[in-house]
């Protein structure tokens, strides 16, 4: 993948789930933090 569409390999799962909570139009999503390993969305 290019650069366009994202800045480093090791952030894009984490960017991706960022992206997802702050475009959700009813703003019910939130992110869990516990392990940096461990991504969980609810």
């Amino acid at each position: 993948m290019s650069q366009f569409f994202f800045n480093q390999r090791a952030s894009l799962v984490n960017d991706v789930i960022e992206g997802t909570i702050i475009a959700s139009p009813w703003n019910n999503l939130a992110r869990l933090e516990s392990d940096p390993a461990i991504r969980v969305v609810v």
